[in-house]
């Protein structure tokens, strides 16, 4: 599984790319010295909504409290909401068959992140919510081994909510090797691989544009 660095301690922290198989646990961590209390929202495919026996989540200072997640959250892709009145840590796993999916906070991204397919990583689903009040679009360009453009389409993700992208729907994906997917910002997503029973989750990040590289002199 591949685990990416968080976002620092938030009053309010979104997990993108919750799906519906397996055991589903929220882990959240309070850094602080007075406990915190958090409720949990679901952001899914029809619009943001309060699970019933998340309302309250107590986090005592300086602990983790782990929760597993009820069948009120759903079984469609979402996104989950931990808002607190302290700033708080969270991520969640979904575990299936001996395997393990985290997910974590990363944040939105403004640019384009890098999704590979193809070969023996197959072909993965995007999950893309925008947590905001107002609706996003965001691009996906299918990239041969070059990173040539080889085609390209525009998905709507409404307000409030979680959108599944099949890929090789929305693309043709022959001779593509990777899929760059922009975004202007308030958008939160991941990119999800299944095989058989096993599964992992990509968190959708900005993809670096500037890289150090060192400065070779010749010898006096």
């Amino acid at each position: 599984e591949l685990v990416s660095p968080m976002a620092s301690p938030s009053r309010r922290v979104v997990l993108a790319g919750l799906v519906g198989r397996g055991t589903r646990t929220l882990s959240v961590l309070n850094p602080g010295e007075t406990t915190a209390r958090a409720r949990v929202e679901v952001l899914g495919p029809d619009g943001t909504f309060a699970p019933e026996g998340l309302d309250e989540v107590r986090v005592r200072p300086g602990s983790v409290t782990r929760v597993s997640l009820p069948g009120s959250v759903g079984d469609g892709p979402a996104a989950l909401r931990v808002v607190s009145d302290e700033p708080v840590v969270a991520s969640a796993s979904v575990a299936s068959d001996g395997d393990l999916s985290v997910l974590e906070d990363v944040g939105d991204w403004t640019g384009g992140a890098l999704v590979p397919v193809g070969g023996a990583v197959g072909e993965p689903d995007l999950l893309l919510t925008a947590p905001g009040d107002a609706g996003r679009t965001v691009v996906v360009e299918g990239r041969g081994p070059d990173l040539a453009r080889r085609d390209r389409a525009e998905v709507s993700v409404p307000a409030g909510s979680t959108v599944r992208v099949d890929l090789g729907r929305v693309l043709d994906l022959d001779g593509v090797s990777s899929v760059l997917v922009r975004s202007d910002g308030g958008v939160v997503g991941t990119a999800q691989y299944t095989a058989g029973g096993r599964q992992a989750s990509l968190a959708l990040q900005a993809a670096p544009v500037d890289v150090l590289t060192p400065r070779v002199r010749p010898a006096p």
